[in-house]
């Protein structure tokens, strides 16, 4: 044992005398760009060097580091060296951490200190932002892909030509078979992201095992061109029914779907023919409907004289306090029973975080918009037992936990929320609301005013519906900027919110737009 930690400070010595001043530059600037206020105050040359320069400069680092003592040795001096290949492993990753890791956690505590923290908050926050997951899988990563090179030459060739084709394959991947969805307001991103991330330091952990621990070059590198192939293969795979199929294994309270009731709007479809200078004409009993800017591609597969329609789901029954996410919907077209294909119908913007809007009447609705060719819409029209079937994907949410305080400044530890504070600019009348929480995060964090509608809340963006399990490790700031009335502090409230349950619903109603064709004509 004291043999194997003499090894390794002589290695850490080693690579410290080699690369001191590179090691040095990039530990000082890993920790200002923790510092925002330095960053900004350098403008666009900041940007510059926050976005591109210094990650190109830290994977160099690890690139050069890792190369000095090449495992793929062209001399094979690795058969007389006297280093156990898990001894140099660990005595490389010791210096990486030191170098990469620890100045950026130390610029996260001193950031945080500098905006007049606390100590245990600026503790959390500069280990969680320093030490958070993507910075340590990519040290993984590059040290893997270090392990199975000969040389920086040989390392920059390859990631070069590397990175176009995997770039290529996976735009082509996820153009044609995941879904637009899932990236959205599904929450579902965890399903592919977490995924990819496993089997990515599944791979990364195998190379380095067998590289350090047996120096089998061929093996390594067998394992990571199989890698590829078999990502590429999942990703293609994960259709969207898939994916919500595995996001329904992990709800908490499925039987909790049962209290949700939802059904669309009675009546045609408000429907708009789309003319070739982009203006509308509307029917089906919604005169002067405005067409939604859908996206000059969109409009030109749907073809001259494309049918724009609007459906509307409404919440009719929803457990108390809840709340609810349709993350996906899907329209297609049943002819005696028997679903034909789908409809050539694109969905329109992304929706909101929180997409319900309250209408007159007191009811909670959402609209989606389809784009629907004409060509698709005659053929079904000749068919007299049409009927349309709409499918939702939807996700329940229960709050977990709740935080109540003035906006005033002040900042305080709440359970489950973190440490929060807020501050009203009477200037503006915009309430600022910070939150920061460590460890693991809520499905989505939502704040208001007290005495706000439901209407005016604000939600921390879209929904993450990862199991606690996967969510565990680093930390995560939540902003919001509420509008305040009247000349009082007013009180803040924040929610955090964790999924219940995952659902599915499926709607059928007559005709193509909300009715028979007779009724409910093409506009």
């Amino acid at each position: 044992m004291k043999r194997q930690v003499a090894l390794v400070g002589t290695l850490l010595h080693k690579d410290l005398r080699l690369f001191w001043h590179f090691a040095a530059l990039i530990a000082v600037f890993l920790a200002l760009q923790q510092i925002p206020a330095l960053v900004n105050l350098l403008g666009p040359l900041g940007a510059f060097v926050q976005q591109l320069l210094i990650p190109l400069a830290t994977l160099l680092l690890i690139m050069v580091v890792c190369h000095e003592d090449s495992v793929v040795s062209v001399k094979h001096d690795w058969l007389t060296r006297p280093i156990a290949g898990p001894t140099l492993l660990l005595a490389k990753t010791l210096f990486i951490l030191a170098v990469i890791v620890v100045p950026a956690i130390l610029g996260g505590i001193a950031n945080d200190l500098y905006l007049g923290r606390s100590v245990s908050e600026a503790l959390l926050a500069g280990a969680s932002s320093g030490a958070q997951g993507s910075t340590l899988l990519l040290i993984v990563v590059v040290m893997a892909f270090a392990a199975v090179t000969t040389s920086i030459r040989q390392a920059i060739i390859v990631s070069l030509s590397g990175f176009v084709v995997v770039a290529l394959l996976s735009s082509l991947v996820i153009h044609l078979a995941v879904p637009d969805e899932v990236h959205g307001p599904t929450g579902s991103g965890w399903v592919l992201g977490r995924s990819v991330e496993f089997m990515v330091l599944l791979v990364a952990a195998s190379v380095l095992w067998v590289q350090y621990g047996y120096r089998h070059t061929k093996a390594a590198r067998s394992i990571v061109c199989v890698a590829l192939i078999a990502v590429e293969i999942f990703l293609a795979s994960m259709t969207w029914p898939r994916v919500f199929a595995v996001q329904k294994l992990f709800s908490p309270d499925a039987s909790a779907a049962a209290f949700v009731q939802v059904q669309v709007a009675k009546g045609c479809f408000p429907a708009t023919a789309l003319l070739p200078d982009g203006d509308g004409t509307s029917a089906g009993g919604a005169a002067g409907v405005m067409p939604i800017p859908f996206s000059e591609e969109q409009r030109r597969k749907a073809g001259a004289g494309a049918i724009e329609f609007v459906t509307r789901v409404v919440r009719t029954s929803i457990p108390a306090g809840d709340l609810l996410t349709i993350g996906h919907a899907a329209v297609t077209y049943r002819i005696a029973g028997a679903t034909v294909r789908p409809a050539q119908a694109e969905p329109g913007p992304l929706r909101a975080p929180l997409p319900w809007t309250t209408l007159r009447d007191g009811t909670v609705a959402l609209d989606d918009y389809w784009l629907l060719p004409r060509s698709e819409f005659d053929r079904l029209a000749a068919v007299h037992d049409v009927e349309t079937q709409i499918d939702y994907s939807l996700s329940l949410a229960a709050p977990t936990a709740q935080a109540r305080f003035l906006a005033d400044g002040r900042r305080v530890s709440y359970p489950g929320i973190g440490y929060c504070s807020a501050k009203l600019d009477r200037a503006t009348a915009v309430v600022d609301v910070d939150c920061f929480k460590a460890g693991a995060q809520p499905a989505q964090v939502v704040a208001n005013l007290d005495g706000a509608p439901q209407t005016a809340s604000k939600a921390s963006g879209y929904p993450d519906f990862a199991p606690a399990v996967l969510n565990l490790w680093g930390g995560q700031r939540y902003t919001f900027q509420l509008h305040a009335t009247g000349s009082e502090v007013p009180r803040v409230s924040v929610t955090a919110y964790q999924a219940r349950a995952h659902f599915d619903r499926r709607i059928i109603v007559p005709g193509i737009l909300g009715g028979p064709v007779p009724q409910c004509p093409a506009p």
